[in-house]
C-alpha cells in the first residue's frame, strides 16, 4: 500500500510538471506571434510612408512640369504672335514698295514715250570707235528701248563718200557692230536689234564722190 501511494503521488508530480511545461510553451509561442504582428505592421507602415513620399515627390514634379509646359506654351504663343505681326508688317512694306515702282515704271513709260525714236551717233573720218558725243546718245537709245514696248531696233551703218564704196560698206559693217554690241552690253535683247550696213548710199548731206563730210559718218538707231 505504501509503495502504490507512493507511485502514485510520484505520477501526479509528472502530471504537474508536463502541465507546467506545456503552459510556458504556449505563453513563448504567443508572444512571437505578437511580435511577428507587431513587426508586420512596422514595415507596413514603413511602406505606406515610402509610397506616400514617392506620391509626394511625384506630384511635385509633375506640377513643375506642367508649369514648364505653359510657361513654353505662352512663350511660343508670343513668339508667333511677334512672327505674325513682323510677317505683316514685311507684307505691307512689299506691297507698298510694289505699288511704289509700279507706278514709278508707268511714269518711265509716260516719259520714254515721249522721247525720239530716232536716235544718231556720229563717227570719226575712217573710225568705228564710239565716242564720247555718241556714246551719250547711244544711252538716250538704251533708255528708251528699255522703258518702252520695243519690237524693233534698226541699227542702220553710214559712210560719206571718201574711199570706195567696197571699203565703205566695210567700214559702215564695223560701225553697225560695234553699236550692235554697245546695246547688248547695256541690256538690250539682241534678238530685236536688227543691223544694216548702207555704206555711203542714202547720205545725210549730199556731196560729190570722195568727199569727207561728218554728217554722213554716222549710225542711226530706230526703235520701233
Amino acid at each position: 500500500m505504501k509503495i502504490s501511494h507512493i507511485a502514485l503521488c510520484v505520477a501526479l508530480a509528472f502530471v504537474v510538471s508536463a502541465c507546467a511545461q506545456t503552459k510556458d510553451v504556449n505563453s513563448s509561442t504567443k508572444m512571437t506571434a505578437e511580435q511577428m504582428l507587431a513587426k508586420k505592421k512596422a514595415k507596413a507602415a514603413k511602406a505606406a510612408k515610402q509610397q506616400a513620399s514617392i506620391k509626394s515627390n511625384t506630384d511635385a514634379t509633375l506640377g513643375a512640369y506642367e508649369k514648364y509646359k505653359k510657361a513654353a506654351a505662352s512663350k511660343k504663343a508670343k513668339s508667333s504672335g511677334k512672327a505674325a505681326k513682323a510677317a505683316k508688317q514685311q507684307a505691307s512694306i512689299k506691297s507698298n514698295t510694289n505699288a511704289t515702282l509700279s507706278a514709278y515704271k508707268k511714269f518711265k513709260m509716260g516719259q520714254a514715250k515721249k522721247l525720239p525714236s530716232s536716235y544718231t551717233l556720229y563717227f570719226d573720218f575712217n573710225s568705228a570707235a564710239i565716242g564720247d558725243e555718241a556714246n551719250a546718245e547711244l544711252k538716250k537709245a538704251v533708255y528708251k528701248i528699255k522703258n518702252t514696248k520695243t519690237i524693233r531696233v534698226v541699227v542702220a551703218g553710214h559712210t560719206d563718200t571718201s574711199g570706195n564704196k567696197g571699203y565703205n560698206r566695210i567700214l559702215a559693217d564695223k560701225r553697225v557692230k560695234a553699236v550692235d554690241a554697245a546695246l547688248q552690253k547695256a541690256g538690250v535683247n539682241w534678238l530685236i536689234i536688227e543691223p544694216a550696213a548702207i555704206g555711203e548710199k542714202n547720205p545725210a548731206e549730199k556731196t560729190g564722190d570722195s568727199v569727207k563730210n561728218f554728217q554722213n559718218r554716222r549710225v542711226v538707231i530706230d526703235i520701233k
